[in-house]
């Protein structure tokens, strides 16, 4: 009997599989002195999507954006950020593939949990593959997961050019934040 009710605690753990919302966004936040701010806001791809609800740490994933899809509302300054600081021409997207999750707190996150973590992977920009850890807000509804979390970017570890606006140079550092609905499919 005791390995009966030990199959049936273990069976309820669920894997999961994943995809994007369309409301899910990945944005920049640049300025140009302390007077101009703006935001540059693009759909994202989420790709190898795997989740378990009793180990966060066994989460991974990549998530892509496609340069040329950043607006922020100002033709002239996104045909700029295109062809000046991304080069979508020549690289064509950002990816961030997520190697490592950890975190300090519980592991698991059943419906309504919100748990800290620290996810480390590998961000390609530019043509530049570097290795980062992010801190990420992971909060479970129902059958999805709101994944909230954000960087900074200094343009020059990049080999990323400001553009120049008016005669007013972009500055060199960039936040980067991310805004992820997940729709959860038990695998």
């Amino acid at each position: 009997m005791w390995i009966a009710l030990v199959g049936l605690t273990h069976a309820s753990a669920v894997s999961f599989s994943g995809v994007l919302d369309p409301s899910s966004e990945v944005a920049y936040d640049a300025s140009a002195g302390p007077s101009e701010a703006w935001r540059g806001v693009a759909p994202a791809t989420l790709e190898g999507f795997t989740f378990d609800e009793e180990d966060v740490t066994r989460t991974r994933f990549e998530i892509r954006v496609a340069t040329a899809d950043f607006v922020s509302n100002n033709p002239l300054r996104d045909r700029s950020a295109r062809l000046v600081t991304f080069e979508s021409g020549r690289y064509p997207f950002v990816s961030f593939l997520a190697t490592t999750v950890a975190t300090e707190g519980p592991v698991e996150v059943p419906a309504g949990a919100i748990r800290t973590v620290d996810v480390t992977g590998r961000l390609e920009l530019h043509g530049v593959q570097k290795i980062l850890t992010v801190p990420v807000t992971v909060t479970r509804e129902g059958d999805a997961l709101l994944i909230e979390g954000g960087f900074d970017v200094l343009l020059a570890d990049y080999e990323m050019r400001a553009p120049s606006i008016w005669f007013r140079s972009v500055d060199e550092l960039v936040r980067v934040s991310f805004d992820l609905t997940i729709n959860l499919t038990p695998r």
